[in-house]
């Protein structure tokens, strides 16, 4: 009997000892080894069974093994999701906080390698299930397919059975996860969220609070008034105000009379320059150095973390986008030693799999390169062994950011220190890397 036929037997046992000890290692197995299709038919078997253990210590070690299994082998997973989302759910709703992220982490894996309208078909019943943690969590799910642009462009149907409804829930946690979704999916979706909350009789105080951060939203992605992804405030009744309704006569001020002798002023917002989400990224000009360090300082405190807001953090990167435009790297020679300071918390950004925050980093990136040229040539190196790692994520929409940023970077910046790097990797184990390598070699050798 070899050891995995053990860990399976054990998993299997009621020896509760002998149970804990073989789960408490198994992530660390499942990690060093490899298995067959039908290994992993078996251990999950043994997992579900574990998932349903009384044992808080048992079901967190199973649900670790899970997600392990779910990220080393997403395909050989897929055909087992569906047998194992209700008893994952399930622990969505346990006493023990740690079993529920984990439950929670295990689902957003899931998610991203199933299609995300199968997923929230199964889950779809569970918005509405006894336990309040379980509704919070659900939610949180969607809140998660949201944010890193997972779901189809159209959410009507999840939002009218369930999302809407959630806003007037019993337990404050879900109603303000509920009112989350909605501010995620108009920060994506515009108006088009707009009118379909017009079709609810939405209470006046939840109609105030959504209008309130609507308008935040619009302000913080600088949606102008008037432009189609815009809309007016959404009425007590749910329906949307009238222009007549909005619009204050007494309360407006007079517009001062242009002089048409002079020509129109150009904000500078509206110059052209976009960020990878297509919203107008304003152009920073700066004083001095000293200014440069503390925009620059500032920018590197906010991306330090993947924990920071993730509104803040494509601010941020925006921020540095709209200092590249500006012209910083041509009026202060110093300009690529002090953008070093923040090479790490920038690369860092890259790897988190929120697919907005690594479109507009890999946007940043590829600004820089444009940008510096040869001159990039610290951070270039840096960038493309960070970026190296997205291209076998299975998210597509990220691997190809990463791939495409890296491409990006070699035409324009002389890279180095990294060649040694990549014809490491052009002999290793993953045949992706091994065939992004030596792409990535050829074009080098082709710009040289």
């Amino acid at each position: 009997m070899n050891d995995f036929d053990k860990i399976c037997e054990t998993l299997g046992s009621s020896d509760l000892k002998q149970k804990l000890h073989v789960a408490s290692q198994l992530s660390t197995f499942l990690n060093e080894n490899t298995l067959e299709d039908d290994d992993i038919g078996l251990l999950v078997d043994r997992l579900i069974t574990c998932l349903g253990d009384n044992n808080f210590k048992i079901t967190l070690e199973a649900l670790s093994a899970t997600l392990v299994l779910i990220n080393k082998y997403p395909n050989a997973m897929v055909p087992h999701i569906t047998t194992l989302l209700p008893v994952i759910v399930d622990r969505l709703g346990d006493m023990k906080a740690p079993v529920r992220d984990e439950a929670f982490n295990v689902i957003k894996a899931s998610i991203e390698i199933l299609t995300p309208t199968h997923t929230f078909e199964k889950l779809g019943p569970y918005f509405k299930d006894k336990n309040p943690r379980v509704r919070e969590y659900v939610l949180k799910c969607l809140h998660y397919a949201l944010e890193n642009d997972l779901m189809p462009n159209s959410v009507e149907h999840i939002f009218n059975s369930s999302v809407i409804k959630l806003t007037e829930d019993a337990q404050a946690n879900v109603r303000d996860a509920a009112i989350q979704c909605i501010e995620t999916a108009y920060r994506l979706h515009g108006h088009s969220i707009r009118i379909l909350l017009s079709s609810h009789n939405i209470r006046p105080s939840l109609a105030n609070v959504l209008t309130e951060k609507f308008s935040e939203i619009d302000n913080q992605l600088g949606r102008i008034p008037g432009e189609r992804n815009n809309a007016p405030p959404v009425t007590s009744a749910g329906r949307v105000r009238s222009a007549s309704e909005s619009a204050s006569p007494k309360h407006e001020k007079p517009t001062k009379t242009s002089n048409p002798s002079l020509p129109p002023k150009v904000p500078k917002a509206s110059l052209g320059f976009k960020g990878a989400d297509g919203n107008k990224i304003s152009v920073v000009k700066l004083g001095s150095e000293r200014e440069l360090s503390k925009e620059i300082d500032e920018i590197g405190e906010t991306l330090k973390s993947l924990d920071t807001d993730w509104s803040l953090r494509i601010k941020a990167l925006q921020r540095l986008q709209g200092i590249l435009h500006g012209g910083a790297h041509q009026e202060f020679p110093n300009f690529v030693n002090i953008l070093v300071r923040i090479r790490e918390p920038l690369g860092h950004q890259a790897t988190d799999l929120r697919s907005a925050i690594t479109k507009e980093t890999c946007h940043t990136i590829t600004l820089i390169c444009e940008k510096l040229g040869d001159s990039a040539e610290p951070l270039a190196d840096y960038f493309v062994e960070m970026l190296l790692r997205l291209t076998i994520v299975t998210i597509q929409v990220i691997a190809e950011s990463g791939n495409k940023c890296i491409q990006d970077i070699l035409r324009n910046t002389r890279v180095n220190r990294v060649i040694p790097k990549l014809m490491e990797q052009a002999t290793g184990k993953n045949g992706i890397i091994r065939s992004r390598s030596m792409e990535y070699l050829l074009m080098i050798l082709k710009v040289s």
